[in-house]
């Protein structure tokens, strides 16, 4: 029987006597390696899942490198040719005519150098510039069928920072140039070797990519581990719609909105290799649907 003041809990935890000290030790020894073994366990987890989401992020591109837009570019002046492709033009260009012009663009200082270009060199950088300032999944149907008879003859030109508007104006007055375009120099060069161009949200040309609208992103999933399958690769980028939409409005020196409707413009994997570029990696991602082409990041 127990007093007012006594309860079987009191004496439960009352520590007199040898034999209790014993019973305590032995709970507390045995109730340690409990908590380090649940502990050591929760630790391994922790590190497996940390392990584990490290890994996955390792695997996930980077967004585009940050940083200003190169303020450096290009200037491309076609001359008129004998087909009348700008009204401006009443015949084609004559000796007369490219003497001014190359004098006017050694006068210029925002041009840094220029050269001339026969119509086989013209539209060799036309296919160039079309890729690096669109979607490129439709270059063999857009140029398959052009000859070097059906490009005008045309001057590039190297621009330094300036007032490259008036440049245009200027140059574009000239007797015999049909039209200007100016570009500036593309924000990859030099931070990525091979560019994967998806399919965009709509394309009209029967490739690949006709009437099946935008990668989705299982087919984003599916190039990701194809690159990683891949020797060789230091870096993987990925640019989006917004950020396509403002390098695309940076190389044309145009303003573009990036909630406007450019159904036509591709995201993008920019990868950096970790060593010269020496084969074609368009055959290792020819199988994968989304894919809209395999280029090289090269200056013109």
């Amino acid at each position: 029987m127990y007093g007012p003041t006594e309860t079987p809990e009191s004496e439960e935890l009352s520590f007199e006597g040898p034999e209790r000290w014993s019973r305590w030790a032995a709970w507390v020894r045995a109730h340690t390696r409990l908590a380090a073994a649940v502990g050591a366990s929760i630790a391994v987890l922790a590190v497996i899942a940390g392990g584990r989401l490290l890994y996955e992020r390792s695997r996930q591109p980077l967004p585009p490198p940050e940083g200003s837009s190169p303020q450096t570019g290009h200037l491309s002046v076609y001359l008129c040719a004998t087909e009348p492709f700008w009204e401006k033009c009443r015949g084609p260009a004559t000796a007369a005519d490219r003497r001014k012009i190359e004098a006017a663009l050694r006068s210029i200082p925002e041009i840094q150098s220029f050269r001339f270009e026969t119509r086989e060199q013209s539209l060799a950088n036309l296919r160039k510039t079309v890729v690096r300032a669109s979607n490129p999944e439709g270059l063999p149907d857009l140029f398959g069928s052009l000859r070097p008879e059906d490009v005008p003859e045309s001057y590039y030109a190297a621009l330094r920072p300036g007032d490259w508007p008036g440049v245009r104006q200027r140059v574009e007055a000239l007797p015999g140039v049909s039209y200007v375009r100016t570009f500036r120099d593309d924000m990859w060069w030099g931070k990525a070797d091979v560019a994967i161009t998806l399919c965009p949200r709509a394309s009209s040309l029967e490739k690949r990519c006709a009437r099946r609208g935008a990668a989705t992103e299982a087919e984003k999933a599916a190039v990701l581990d194809r690159i990683h399958s891949l020797p060789g690769i230091e870096t993987v980028y990925f640019e989006d719609r917004t950020h396509a939409v403002k390098a695309l409005g940076d190389v044309s020196r145009q303003g573009l909105d990036a909630n406007g409707d450019l159904p036509g413009l591709s995201e993008v994997f920019y990868l950096k290799l970790d060593r010269p570029v020496t084969k074609d990696l368009s055959p290792s991602f020819s199988d994968l649907p989304g894919v809209a082409g395999v280029r090289p990041v090269s200056t013109p």
